[in-house]
């Protein structure tokens, strides 16, 4: 059964919630004025659906969830992808090899049959949300 873009608006609202967001580089969609974010133009594809959050860390790397699907600029390449498209989702590689710390960690990999992107966040909290946000994205659809 598909879910409604509102059903999954409400879910990504309330796992954001759960991890204490906003915060000083994650907002709402609704929030944001896109004036403040110069060079920033968010590009909304008919895959994508509403956006509802934005994590940003500057002009070239920010990720934006929607009802859909994920998109964002990973340095200025824009990229998107439906999350019934995800196949595993991936950012931990270089904690588990010890060669960072949780801290430090704001990529996170998106696995599909075809490719793989990078999505960015800020490091610690903001990537955290952005992951398990993602994960149960990939989860319900």
């Amino acid at each position: 059964m598909k879910k409604s873009e509102n059903f999954i608006e409400r879910r990504i609202l309330w796992a954001a919630g759960r991890h204490n967001l906003p915060s000083e580089n994650g907002h709402l969609y609704q929030d944001i004025e896109l004036k403040n974010y110069s060079g920033l133009e968010l590009r909304h594809e008919e895959h994508f659906g509403r956006p509802v959050y934005f994590f940003f860390e500057d002009e070239k790397n920010w990720t934006t969830l929607g009802t859909r699907g994920i998109c964002g600029v990973n340095d200025s390449t824009f990229n998107s992808i439906e999350y019934t498209d995800i196949q595993d989702l991936c950012g931990f590689d270089k904690l588990k090899s010890g060669m960072t710390r949780k801290e430090d960690l704001n990529e996170l990999k998106v696995i599909t049959s075809q490719k793989e992107i990078v999505f960015k966040s800020m490091s610690g909290g903001d990537f955290f949300a952005l992951w398990n946000i993602c994960l149960m994205l990939q989860r319900i659809s």
